[in-house]
């Protein structure tokens, strides 16, 4: 406040105010709990088959290369595979070897909905997404977030940094 005074004379009032309630205010106050932090575990053969939020179909997991196949194969789709690549086409709809999994994963959804298609991923064999981190993300590698279809695959480690031992294996 004294450095704003030769500045804004008039400004110091208003902070002197917002100062002042914000003392009335202090211990008077409780933070409310947000949620908690886990440490999981989920089988490596189950990360292995995620789709991959951003990488093209072509270095998506087979897993996830079939579950487009075999999608497009159900619903009368026409598709092929190129010789030249590991991933389908299917025509009519965009999807090829260098659609992104982001486009994927909202392709199935514009299908139906959001819930069907983590449903479709997972009858297909797709147990999760993986995504960048926020921190990752412009960087292009690094740490990733996931995101699991079947809570049977996550043995629960820690809460909030404290071990669960026991009580859900």
């Amino acid at each position: 406040i004294r450095e704003i005074r030769p500045s804004n004379p008039d400004g110091v009032k208003e902070y002197q105010k917002a100062l002042s309630d914000l003392r009335a205010v202090r211990g008077k106050t409780k933070a409310e709990n947000t949620g908690n932090l886990y440490t999981v575990d989920i089988p490596d053969e189950a990360v292995a088959n995620m789709l991959l939020w951003d990488k093209p179909l072509r270095e998506q997991p087979e897993a996830v290369r079939r579950a487009v196949k075999d999608y497009a194969e159900l619903a009368g789709m026409q598709h092929y595979t190129p010789e030249w690549s590991n991933a389908s086409v299917v025509l009519d709809e965009g999807i090829s070897p260098d659609t992104v999994g982001r486009d994927i994963y909202q392709w199935l959804a514009s299908k139906s909905n959001k819930a069907n298609a983590a449903g479709d991923l997972k009858a297909f064999g797709v147990p999760g997404i993986r995504y960048l981190d926020g921190g990752s993300r412009g960087a292009g590698s690094g740490t990733m977030n996931t995101v699991v279809f079947d809570d049977n695959l996550i043995k629960i480690l820690e809460e909030n940094g404290m071990p669960v031992r026991g009580l859900l294996d």
